[in-house]
């Protein structure tokens, strides 16, 4: 499946080392919908859990 531009955003910021909250924060977005994000594009990616992201190249 293919990330959504907000997926990808909420990744490369995570990878990067961005805290949930400052995700949140620098993208208008509930602390909530950051997790969702994150977490939708865990599963798309067939990762399992966030940390692992750091392993994927997007």
């Amino acid at each position: 499946m293919v990330l959504s531009p907000r997926e990808v955003c909420v990744l490369n910021l995570s990878i990067k080392g961005t805290s949930v909250k400052n995700i949140a924060k620098r993208l208008g977005l509930q602390i909530k919908t950051v997790y969702a994000h994150r977490s939708n594009a865990c599963n798309k990616l067939g990762v399992d859990k966030a940390c692992n992201l750091f392993h994927c190249r997007l």
